[in-house]
């Protein structure tokens, strides 16, 4: 069996997945949010969605924008990351690093100013929401 380095083609997506934009740092592009779905539903975003988008304020703020008036977030979720972001980072393990870093950027410019609301709970469904 022969092993060559030839590169592959690469299935092309539909339209709509391959659309993108420069983000507001203006170093990568990045895929579109996708406009599918309720516009009036709301947003109850776990840790590691808030971990992934909180790494750069700038993406947090344009998630939070999005969202806008439809997102709020857990009180387990909020209490997870105030305690992934209190570590000391002496204390941190080498695979939980950039999680502890995000974290601390999500308390400080989402969470603390009140950007994200948060909620004890996530209310009941009603029979006509079911």
């Amino acid at each position: 069996m022969t092993f060559t380095n030839k590169p592959r083609p690469v299935p092309s997506a539909p339209g709509l997945q391959m659309r993108t934009h420069l983000s507001s740092h203006g170093k990568f592009a990045i895929a579109s949010i996708p406009r599918r779905g309720w516009p009036a539903a709301q947003v109850w975003p776990d840790t590691g969605v808030l971990l992934a988008v909180g790494r750069k304020p700038a993406v947090l703020r344009e998630f939070a924008a999005h969202y806008n008036g439809r997102i709020t977030v857990v009180l387990a979720v909020r209490d997870e990351i105030r305690r992934k972001a209190a570590i000391p980072p002496a204390l941190r393990r080498h695979d939980d690093v950039h999680a502890c870093d995000a974290a601390g950027k999500v308390m400080s410019h989402a969470l603390d100013p009140g950007l994200l609301p948060v909620a004890a709970t996530r209310p009941a469904l009603t029979k006509e929401q079911i």
